[in-house]
């Protein structure tokens, strides 16, 4: 094309086979709106638009879309990748688009001074555009704003302004630096299910908070970051307080903190300083309005966490108005799944015996009054064993219709499979005693099997094993003393079903405790024989990923233990050596492994990689320094974010720009691409099409290791973007 090169360009990618539902009207909507706007606010750019492996049996994108008679200031390039080209990757079969690649061929052949890339179901802000058509873009930075989802009736034709007033006025959910929030109707992030302010406390979370999580206890909080601002609305009684159940965080080192409230003109309101677990008050002004706007100002603070990329320096247990001498209410528990592994105390366990069912068992039934529940072949007991002398289980037990309703022998075997005790049952329910291995303090998982017996007995109209079922579980009275616990005191048990199959990879948010005040350690996961089964060092607070071979859907116990790698001064045997945030199994797609976790730990940079995909804006030579997104044979998932850090580390630095400047993202069918709804149809579909994706776990090791060569990593060789293909290009029939 004649003429200087185009200030902006704007690379996209599509092709016509109506993925993620409405594919033509969404795009015609973005097509009709940048174009539109360009001609408004006079915005010296190119269009580009990679067509990847057209249908055989469908229109090309230039002539299936309507076009403008006139699109100038705004030049419009189709760039076509054949099939012949989309063939030559390993999951071409099941991947029809691979999206990453044919951004870098729309990127490596673009001639603005700036690149934007973005997404064909993509609007823009009129404030957006005309920043862009200011021509105050720089050099040296790596541009992003936030993402705002809207419902997908979004008016194809007509003037933008409609457009866009149709955008503000049907939010769904914003993709902002912290995570993911659903909006209100007004455009305020919305509370979750369950969260630290109940939902009619007029409390609204925005920029600086992250989302609601939930600690080892059950207990809900949020965690805040430098400036963390919040919409509030008054209530009605007069002179409120507004209060707060808060604690230090790894920001602040744990330690006090001094905390200012400020108000939308940047007036102190309140301060405080924050010492360990505490409330803090304050009124609100009198005569405010009835939405007040505030922040919570951390002075100092916004330390690294490691192996975590987010700036934690309090967290909020609590959150409400309350009336002058009302205290402030408590936080509000969780209700819990009730498929949760293992399921807790059962109608068939001694309350408060330290007991659980583990896999295996049939949900629980009742007769004349009483629960009872069936076994078909084995099932588990996950014992924690009580302080004090020993006492013996006591099981009471009756043969099923699978040995005949026959005397039988019961048998309790060890994690190991051994046999540990064993009693007679006969054809009646009765109690029986089993000696277990007494460990106080101690978790063990045990199986309860039932040997010999009869023929079995048909039950009509019940397809199920039913071998034996058990009325009651408990502890008898004491016997001998207690024999010597081996757990240490810096150690930690945890219990967990395994998964039936697919996953066996142990994820863990676990950190050093008080206990340690130098020396770096190694964290082992032991048996319950203490055999090593992983081990990684930790400093600080982080997430590991360890594989660990386990038996599917069987219940196992695990010890975390903290092993000093090198001679350690001063510790406190009293206080723990390791803290548990969380844990549970990890989902395991095929990874791009990063480096190794080593011995010194970086955070990586907080970066909002969120949604990065559909807006990342820099100068021409950032994208070819960085050599445009990594082309992995993959899906696209994390590939955007990896190019985030290998740009931001290689001399584009980050700038998130403000609102009112913001991209709305037309609503597409759930697992078509990622959203928080559609993630597990999304990955199922992916692992049933055997077709790969980047771990988060993986860019974050990436993202550690650019942060500690202070430069960018380079993924792709010197042909990125199919430079060495004649790629065939045209123009849209105007």
């Amino acid at each position: 094309m004649d003429g200087a090169p185009p200030y902006l360009s704007v690379v996209v990618a599509a092709r016509n086979d109506d993925h993620g539902q409405n594919l033509l009207q969404r795009m015609q909507a973005f097509v009709n709106a940048f174009i539109s706007q360009c001609q408004r606010f006079n915005l010296d750019a190119e269009l580009v638009l990679v067509e990847w492996n057209p249908p055989a049996d469908c229109e090309r994108l230039a002539c299936a879309l309507r076009w403008p008679a006139d699109t100038r200031p705004c030049r419009v390039r189709i760039i076509e990748v054949p099939a012949s080209i989309h063939e030559r990757y390993q999951h071409a079969a099941a991947l029809p688009l691979y999206q990453m690649i044919a951004k870098n061929a729309g990127i490596r052949r673009a001639r603005g001074r700036f690149i934007l890339a973005t997404n064909i179901d993509i609007l823009f802000s009129d404030e957006l555009i005309g920043f862009l058509a200011g021509g105050r873009l720089e050099e040296g930075r790596m541009y992003r704003v936030d993402r705002y989802d809207v419902m997908a009736g979004v008016p194809v034709d007509g003037p933008v302004e409609e457009r866009l007033a149709y955008c503000r006025s049907h939010l769904i959910r914003l993709y902002a630096r912290e995570g993911v929030f659903s909006l209100t109707p007004g455009g305020l992030r919305a509370l979750a299910e369950t969260d630290v302010a109940a939902a009619d406390s007029g409390v609204s979370y925005g920029a600086g908070w992250y989302p609601a999580q939930q600690d080892g206890n059950g207990r809900v909080f949020r965690w805040a970051g430098q400036d963390a601002e919040l919409v509030v609305r008054r209530p009605a009684c007069a002179d409120p307080t507004l209060a707060f159940e808060l604690e230090p965080g790894p920001g602040v080192g744990y330690q006090s903190f001094a905390l200012q409230v400020l108000d939308s003109g940047n007036d102190l309101v309140a301060e405080t300083v924050v010492e360990g677990r505490s409330v803090f008050s304050f009124r609100a002004p009198a005569g405010v309005e009835a939405a007040y706007h505030f922040r919570f100002h951390v002075i100092g603070g916004g330390l690294p966490v490691p192996n975590d990329p987010h700036i934690l320096n309090f967290r909020v247990f609590t959150c409400g108005w309350v009336a002058p001498g009302v205290p402030l209410p408590g936080p509000r528990q969780p209700r819990l799944p009730e498929d949760s592994s293992p399921r807790g105390n059962g109608e068939i366990l001694e309350s408060d015996a330290g007991l659980a069912l583990g896999a295996g068992w049939y949900p629980v039934e009742t007769s004349r009054g009483g629960p009872f529940r069936w076994v078909e072949n084995e099932a588990e007991l996950v014992v924690s064993t009580p302080e004090g002398p020993r006492r013996e289980l006591v099981v009471n037990v009756r043969p099923g219709p699978a040995v005949g309703y026959r005397p039988a022998r019961l048998l309790l075997r060890d994690w190991k499979g051994q046999l540990v005790a064993t009693a007679a049952v006969r054809k009646k329910a009765r109690s029986v005693k089993l000696a277990v291995p007494w460990r106080p303090g101690r978790v063990q998982v045990f199986t309860l099997q039932l040997e010999g017996g009869g023929r079995p007995v048909a039950v009509p109209s019940d397809p199920r094993t039913l071998r034996f079922c058990v009325f009651h579980c408990g502890w008898a009275g004491q016997t001998r003393g207690p024999e010597k616990c081996e757990l240490g005191q810096n150690d930690l048990e945890i219990v967990l079903r395994a998964p039936d199959a697919g996953r066996s990879t142990l994820r863990l948010e676990i950190e050093l405790g008080p206990g340690v005040k130098c020396g770096r350690f190694e964290l082992q996961v032991l048996d319950p024989g203490r055999q090593i089964l992983a081990s990684r060092r930790i400093s600080g607070r982080q997430v590991m990923y360890l594989p660990l071979a386990v038996r599917a859907g069987k219940t196992h116990v695990f010890c975390l233990h903290a092993a000093p790698v090198e001679p350690c001064g001063a510790t406190e045997p009293a206080a723990p050596a390791v803290r548990l945030w969380g844990f549970g199994w990890a989902e395991s797609p095929v990874e791009v492994k990063g480096p190794e976790e080593g011995a010194e730990f970086v955070s990586a940079v907080d970066l909002h990689t969120i949604a990065c995909g559909d807006f990342t804006l820099m100068a021409r030579e950032h994208w070819m320094d960085a050599r445009g997104y990594p082309e992995f044979d993959m899906y696209s998932y994390n590939l955007d974010s990896l190019l985030s850090y290998a740009a931001h580390h290689g001399g584009a630095r980050e700038e998130v720009l403000p609102e009112p400047m913001r991209i709305y993202h037309i609503e597409h069918a759930a697992g078509s691409g990622w959203t928080p709804e559609g993630q597990s149809s999304l990955f199922e579909r992916l692992r049933a099409r055997g077709i790969p994706y980047l771990e988060d776990a993986a860019v974050f090791r990436w993202a550690i290791e650019m942060r500690r060569r202070g430069a960018g990593l380079i993924f792709n060789g010197e042909g990125w973007g199919l430079a060495a293909d004649s790629l065939r290009e045209m123009s849209p029939p105007l």
